[in-house]
């Protein structure tokens, strides 16, 4: 299962990629000049991203009838003693992760136990905050505080603007902070965050919404240069705040500036080219083209695989069949069925080599019937083949099929298969395939050979044999279980 978890997620990342690297790279060469488009874009670009997992059909997971041409648990065996070092990627690779996130989730919560701490040290000025409720019709709590470097705003409904002390008096700077109150943009601020808690690996999440927080800032410039009517004025602001801030910009609040957009900012303000209605247009058509495009392809190219449920085991039962050929010999063959009495898939387990061919041609060919007692009716008398009788057996046993890198995780005793010697000495170093029952008390039931080197094949079925299993539950009842073992013998070079 973690497994899987991290492969959906290098899928997931692989698909969020290719929509923000192409459109994003699309968003630049377009030149959007109208910054709130370009706002409206990086935060649509974002959100379908984010709801990519929702909006494609999954894959479904390995279901039993598939996973008996998966390579299963593999169990190297060399005549070198000595165990080396093996490390568990998927856990170390998820630990990684959620330690990441941890800290950035950490951060998170000391910026804004810092905004609170600074509030509570800071000085109110309700005057201040009535005058400008009445131009704006904007409430919020205006403070001054000495240790904060810069203008920040943040809450929701109680939002709070903490200035330094110069810079009360300025109109410009508080009219920016109070629009970013009317636009709620606090809120959007903390959800970016928190996807970056998230996708704190993904670099291009990080592009995205370093480029939505400048198209805001420079929706909200727009605003404040229309209510002052003084361009140059504003300009002289975010220098003589650039001039002035210092620090990182660790707080999770919308700041007046970050010194890394100062430059866009102010390039922004000095060169705004309208663009033309059928320019503008074009663009956005062309950029709604491309993200459909781009995220058919994500999804098609890195499917996202569903978990098989619990209950798709139940709808597959293992039954043995004793087919006799003729008067030459006896074949056991293991089918299994799914309700509607179906044949899904069927192995030779024991019996001479030379008859299993026609003993499986001939399970293939016949019908089968689930009886309400539980036991399984063959139904012969389409099947053509004459000199064949057919045995059920094991009916009383319900079994599933599980992967062997599934089952792999359940083990709780294993013994190392010893390399025979005489392989050894003839340099004879292979795979060995194993089919592997196991109880519903997890200990191994039977062991067929699927492939492999006879003299490595008895060394290793002696090995698993001898192997325990923590039992599997189905619907919470414990259940026998088939899987795959492969026991790779190599020698040391």
């Amino acid at each position: 299962m973690a497994h899987q978890w991290l492969e959906n997620l290098l899928s997931y990342s692989l698909q969020i990629g290719i929509l923000l690297g192409a459109c994003g790279a699309a968003l630049q060469l377009l030149k959007l000049r109208a910054p709130a488009w370009r706002l409206f874009c990086w935060q649509l670009l974002l959100a379908a991203g984010l709801m990519l997992p929702l909006v494609q059909t999954w894959r479904p997971g390995v279901g039993d009838a598939g996973i008996e041409i998966t390579i299963g648990a593999s169990t190297a065996v060399q005549p070198a003693s000595g165990a080396g070092l093996k490390i568990p990627w998927g856990e170390a690779t998820a630990g990684i992760l959620l330690t990441g996130a941890l800290l950035r989730l950490g951060m998170f919560v000391i910026g804004l136990a810092r905004l609170h701490a600074y509030r509570r040290r800071s000085q109110g000025h309700p005057e201040v905050e009535l005058t400008y409720r009445k131009r704006l019709g904007v409430s919020a709590e205006i403070r001054t505080s000495k240790e904060i470097p810069g203008p920040a705003t943040f809450g929701i409904w109680r939002p709070v603007i903490l200035l330094p002390s110069r810079w009360l008096d300025n109109e410009a700077v508080l009219y920016h902070e109070l629009i970013h109150v009317r636009r709620n943009d606090w809120l959007y601020m903390a959800a970016e965050e928190l996807i970056r808690v998230v996708l704190w690996f993904h670099p291009l999440v990080w592009w995205a919404i370093a480029q939505i927080q400048l198209a805001r800032e420079e929706v909200v410039d727009r605003e404040v240069i229309q209510l002052t009517q003084s361009r140059e004025q504003y300009l002289e602001t975010l220098l003589a705040i650039a001039a002035a801030r210092s620090g990182l910009d660790l707080a999770p609040a919308p700041l007046f500036l970050r010194k890394r957009h100062l430059r866009s900012r102010v390039a922004s303000l000095l060169k705004e080219i309208p663009m033309s209605k059928i320019r503008l247009h074009f663009s956005l058509a062309g950029f709604a083209a491309l993200a459909v495009a781009s995220g058919w392809l994500a999804v098609h190219t890195f499917p996202l695989q569903a978990a098989q449920s619990s209950q798709d085991g139940a709808k597959q039962h293992a039954v043995s069949l004793e087919v006799r050929v003729q008067d030459k010999g006896v074949v056991t063959v293991g089918i299994e069925l799914d309700p509607d009495g179906k044949l899904l898939h069927a192995t030779a387990l024991r019996g001479p080599e030379e008859l299993r061919p026609e003993a499986l041609d001939a399970v293939y060919k016949w019908q089968y019937k689930w009886l309400p007692s539980g036991s399984v009716e063959v139904q012969t008398a389409q099947s053509g083949t004459d000199g064949i009788s057919v045995k059920v057996t094991d009916t009383g046993t319900k079994r599933i099929r599980v992967g062997g890198n599934v089952q792999a995780a359940n083990i709780v005793k294993k013994v190392t298969p010893k390399y025979p010697q005489e392989s050894k000495a003839a340099g004879i170093q292979g795979v060995v395939h194993l089919s592997v029952t196991i109880t519903k008390e997890g200990k191994v039931d039977q062991v067929q050979i699927v492939d492999g080197d006879p003299i490595l094949a008895d060394a290793a079925v002696t090995a698993v044999r001898q192997w325990e299993y923590r039992p599997v539950l189905l619907n919470g009842e414990p259940v026998a279980v088939i899987t795959t073992v492969d026991v790779n013998f190599t020698l040391a070079r």
